[in-house]
């Protein structure tokens, strides 16, 4: 019984996105219809998946667009149906799949 106790946090945990890893990080991201690109390592897989998790849970408003941006990110809506985004380093895909910006808003 004691074997098993310490074996259910370890398979939870490879259920997840914030700790499974190679294969098991892909399994759950082809769950979500989100494949692995070839260039990405776990780490930035494990980044895409979430963001996109949260895009999906995302509630609408302003208010809470920047919880989307990240250290080293900016995002300013210009006003003028444009956004700028900036980055300390390239994005893994583009701004708009994983930041919330509505269709139709261009990003420069």
């Amino acid at each position: 019984a004691a074997d098993l106790a310490a074996l259910v946090p370890e398979l939870a945990s490879g259920f997840s996105f914030a700790h499974a890893e190679g294969t098991q990080l892909e399994a759950l991201g082809e769950s979500v219809r989100m494949p692995r690109r070839e260039v990405w390592d776990d780490e930035t897989y494990r980044s895409v998946l979430q963001r996109k998790l949260r895009l999906f849970a995302w509630d609408g408003t302003n208010g809470t667009s920047f919880d989307f941006v990240e250290d080293g990110e900016t995002l300013n809506d210009l006003c003028n149906g444009t956004v700028r985004v900036e980055t300390d380093g390239p994005l893994p895909l583009p701004a708009n799949e994983l930041m919330p910006i509505p269709t139709g808003v261009k990003t420069v």
